[in-house]
């Protein structure tokens, strides 16, 4: 029994473990690839520190030299403080130091200061941790570097590199590149999402949207070599406020891909999420006080209770559906989950304090730094993962329905091919009757009445269901490459058949004296606006005016004489072009449709040709079919 049990859950296990083995093999790829060359880190523990009076201070002191603390100096000690770090004996020839993790600093060496920056003259807000000095040092390299740095606006002590100028350049590009690369993949996800949204105008896609987006934009500000291009510090200060738009823009994925699993709750998180995020965003450009406190509080404490009632939210979809798309979420939120929580010990932790005991906490000293984008990556893949399962399930039932469409149509072709077979062999019997009673002759009429009815009709859906198969048919090649015009092309055929429902709903009221009004030429004109548009031929039009005194047996057979000869030139005839006249002369209306499609062979009428010529034959009128150069030339004459 145990063993079912976990049987029925090994493919989330697989799916866990593979996406784990991923993610580790990257950060061991990342780790091998990011050693420095000719760059040494200064260790801190060598390093003594003596408080200073101010950052215009011209030389460090000569005593009251104490070792560098496991934490900062307090700011009651000293707002500004003298850090004295020891060189290592290098031959460098152009050898410079990289620091980071500080507001304001100057770079006392050989009795003059060899470099400056002073946030305050600059009045820039910046991200400690993404911002760095780049100072000269004197050649050959003296015994010991001085920094005179302030003690506010950070929690983080001072980290400093020594290398060639050239060395620290190209580490910093080394170390970037996949950053840049993954911020690009976030971007183009998040501009297709966009994409998705401006045509299906869904709200998953939006979510996507502001999910990859966001990470996108952190993960490409999130990078050193980004201020070799461009000294503008305020992009890197603002990459904080992407973390709760991000984790609400998850949230508003999660209602859209479970709407039945705690609902009211989840949209409640994710507007209190996004409404956090754009608080945050408000105070970082106009309040640099109230930012860092934002997000210090409400954010990282809801932070946590979020992620717990997501890794709840994603179980409880598994156990209820164990398919294809809960499967592949809690997989990738798990996968990023554990990244997270090694990116939380190894770099957020409080200084100078570990939860963990020594075996686990080193290897964590190898993490890269950008691991928490890779695993958000991860996850994105996943996401998109579901999206395109959930495209395949579309296609499907599309595909479904189109079989299921050309089924009825065969059907209901054969079913009038049996009617017609029917009433010829009743015409027959009639016609060789020659002694049948008066109610034998009205048994006839009513026969000649149906046939003409269902010619009638015949005209109709046959014309409608023609331009609904081309359309459905483009729908099917558009699907893939451009869902909005497929989606035009689905209602295009939506609107054709409720249009041959109406034309059916017409007949009926013909034969029951119940039909308003028909106006001729207005309803041709509709009708070859109406083919142009659903199945892209050109028609080319010449109308007269014609006498009021056309009966409306008259304007049905020259209506419904168009529809077949639109339908059959381009059903049959793969007709692209038609000409279209309808004028007077010698007393008779004169009808004439030529195509440019196959050329016309003379064989025997179908029943939509046979039924025609029937009732314009019943009408005291005459019609012709023949070849044209190429296609075929409909014409038809009746007394007006």
């Amino acid at each position: 029994m145990k063993n079912n049990r976990l049987s029925r859950h090994l493919p989330l296990f697989r799916m866990i473990a593979a996406l784990f083995l991923v993610l580790v093999a990257i950060g061991l790829a990342l780790s091998s690839v990011r050693v420095p060359d000719s760059v040494v880190r200064l260790d801190r523990e060598s390093w003594e520190w003596a408080a200073a009076a101010g950052f215009d201070e011209a030389a460090p002191p000569s005593d009251g030299w104490t070792p560098f603390p496991a934490g900062l100096p307090k700011e009651k000690e000293a707002d500004y403080y003298w850090v004295r770090i020891p060189l290592p004996d290098m031959l460098l020839h152009d050898p410079y130091l990289w620091i980071t993790n500080t507001a304001s600093v100057r770079v006392w060496a050989d009795g003059d200061f060899t470099y400056t920056f002073d946030i305050k003259a600059r009045n820039d807000r910046i991200n400690l941790g993404a911002r760095w000095n780049l100072a000269r040092v004197p050649e050959p390299l003296p015994e010991a570097v001085y920094l005179l740095t302030t003690n506010r606006s950070s929690i983080a002590k001072p980290l400093v590199r020594l290398g060639e100028r050239s060395d620290h350049i190209r580490w910093m590009i080394r170390k970037d590149t996949d950053d840049l690369v993954l911020s690009a993949l976030f971007l183009f996800c998040s501009f297709v999402s966009l994409s998705l949204y401006a045509v299906r105008r869904e709200k998953l896609y939006g979510y996507f949207f502001l999910l990859c987006f966001s990470g996108g934009t952190a993960c490409a500000m999130h990078n050193f070599s980004l201020q070799l291009l461009w000294d503008y510090r305020w992009i890197t200060y603002f990459v904080d406020v992407f973390m709760p738009l991000g984790t609400g823009a998850f949230l508003g994925v999660m209602t859209e891909l479970f709407p039945g699993i705690y609902r009211k709750t989840m949209i409640f998180m994710r507007n209190a999420m996004l409404i956090v995020g754009c608080v945050i965003l408000v105070a970082a450009v106009w309040s640099p006080y109230w930012y860092p406190k934002l997000i210090l509080f409400p954010f990282l404490p809801s932070f946590p209770v979020t992620v717990i009632f997501i890794i709840w939210t994603l179980g409880t979809a598994y156990r209820k559906r164990k398919d294809l798309e809960s499967i592949w979420l809690l997989s990738g939120f798990a996968s990023m989950a554990a990244v997270s929580l090694v990116h939380v010990f190894r770099f957020m932790i409080i200084p100078g304090f570990s939860p963990l005991p020594g075996w686990m906490s080193a290897p964590m000293r190898y993490f890269p730094e950008d691991m928490l984008f890779w695993g958000l990556f991860v996850f994105v893949v996943c996401i998109v993962r579901v999206i395109l399962h959930r495209f395949g399930i579309m296609n499907r039932e599309l595909e479904a329905f189109n079989r299921s469409l050309e089924q009825k149509v065969a059907y209901r072709t054969q079913e009038l091919k049996e009617r017609s077979d029917e009433l010829e062999k009743a015409n027959a019997l009639l016609a060789a009757s020659a002694k049948e009673t008066a109610e034998t002759m009205a048994e006839t009429m009513l026969l000649q009445e149906r046939r003409r009815i269902t010619g009638s009709i015949h005209d109709s859906v046959g014309h409608a269901l023609t331009a609904t198969i081309v359309q459905l048919e483009a729908a099917k090649r558009l699907l893939r490459r451009d869902p909005k015009t497929a989606l035009d092309k689905l209602n295009a055929s939506k609107q054709l058949v409720r249009k041959g429902l109406e034309e059916i709903r017409l007949s009926s009221r013909i034969v029951e004296n119940q039909t308003p009004e028909f106006h001729l030429l207005e309803a041709i004109h509709a009708l070859i606006e109406e083919t142009k548009q659903s199945t892209g031929v050109f028609i080319g039009c010449r109308l007269e005016a014609v006498p009021d005194s056309l009966s409306m047996l008259q304007k049905r057979v020259l209506y419904q004489a168009l529809q077949e000869g639109l339908t059959n030139g381009i059903r049959h005839g793969e007709s692209r072009r038609f000409d279209f006249s309808l004028t007077m002369a010698g007393g008779e209306i004169v009808f004439r449709l030529a195509n440019d499609g196959r050329t016309y062979s003379p064989t025997e009428f179908g029943f939509g040709l046979q039924a025609m010529a029937e009732r314009v034959a019943e009408l005291g009128g005459r019609m012709e079919l023949g070849p044209g150069n190429p296609g075929c030339i409909l014409t038809l004459a009746l007394p007006a």
